[in-house]
């Protein structure tokens, strides 16, 4: 037992000490160009690979899970070692791997599929393996689904080991842009700036029916405006606004559905969008700051649709909450942080 509980110590303080590496990196790395823009994305992945492995390791029950996970945190190593040091092969032998690059590309798709698994649960591993089975099978299918036949070299090339698939844009916007919201998201829910969310999002439940409703809306608006995520979104505004709203009168399901629905408008939210701003700027070639104008008015149609929404729900169900008393002061202290 003993054992086991400096083991697990020794363990929490690797993963502390590693995320912490990938936050000082990445931190510099705004301000430094260390790396190429492949380099760059392969060690972010490395990081994020490891992290969620060691976690995995920290959470197993078994020594025979611990240890599974441990051999996963290897193989992510090796996988994106061997990409960092061979990166200029790599580049050269695009749709055409050697036996060894092909096989670090399959471990690199096994990898990336099961530490999403790990992460967000079996449906996105699902949808992506479905669309690599359709480009492994694809040419088996008659009429408009068909394709020709590709080559196993060049589907593993494709997906990971051509520089394309796991890498490129989506794992750009990621360690350059998410990454960061992430990092900052967190940094809020540590230094409390939830409460102003909570305190500020009261103001509307006392004009409009529908109280904590509205304060989910209002408080995920503006969680939306310094994180774009829209899952972050709901794991810092969720966790207090969906027992607010059960406690009320919203059915779970409505009071889930309004948390959801709000959240996703984070990443519609001015100043700080979701990544298909970034993308949408670099695609036309605009500054962000037009992209971030022109969204401005769609944001606010949106929230004050939601809003709306909230409203006809509440009154159709009856809900009147308690009009609760606003902490002015509260929202005054926790501003300038936010």
């Amino acid at each position: 037992g003993e054992a086991r509980s400096r083991n697990s110590r020794i363990l929490d303080w690797l993963l502390v000490g590693v995320g912490f590496a990938m936050f000082a990196y990445h931190m510099i790395s705004t301000q430094y160009l260390f790396l190429g823009a492949y380099e760059h994305q392969n060690l972010h992945l490395a990081f994020a690979l490891v992290l969620l492995f060691l976690n995995g390791m920290c959470k197993a029950k078994t020594k025979w899970g611990s240890a599974l996970q441990g051999l996963l945190v290897l193989l992510s190593l090796v996988g994106t070692i061997y990409v960092q040091l061979n990166m200029q092969h790599l580049e050269e032998v695009i749709g055409y791997p050697e036996q060894v690059d092909l096989l670090v590309g399959i471990l690199l798709i096994v990898l990336v599929i099961e530490a999403t698994r790990q992460a967000w649960g079996i449906t996105l591993p699902n949808v992506a393996l479905v669309f690599i089975a359709y480009f492994v099978f694809g040419h088996l299918l008659p009429g408009q689904l068909h394709h020709r036949p590709f080559s196993l070299d060049y589907i593993v090339s494709y997906l990971s080991i051509g520089l394309s698939g796991i890498y490129g844009t989506f794992l750009s916007i990621s360690a350059n842009q998410v990454f960061l919201f992430v990092v900052f998201g967190a940094l809020l829910g540590v230094i409390r700036v939830n409460d102003f969310f909570f305190e500020a999002g009261k103001i509307p439940g006392r004009v409009m029916q529908g109280g904590p409703g509205q304060t989910a809306v209002v408080s995920s608006a503006l969680v939306g405006m310094v994180s774009g995520a829209a899952v972050a979104n709901v794991a810092i505004t969720g966790a207090f606004t969906i027992p607010f709203m059960k406690r009320v009168g919203y059915k779970p399901e409505h009071a889930g559905a309004i948390e959801a629905t709000a959240s996703t408008g984070g990443q519609l939210m001015p100043p700080v969008m979701g990544a298909a701003a970034f993308m949408m700027a670099s695609f036309l070639g605009v500054p962000y700051a037009e992209v971030m104008l022109a969204g401005v008015l769609p944001a606010i149609l949106y929230f004050w649709g939601v809003m709306l929404g909230v409203q006809f729900l509440a009154v159709r169900n009856g809900i009147r909450a308690p009009t609760e008393d606003i902490d002015y002061k509260l929202i005054l202290r926790r501003l300038p942080l936010f």
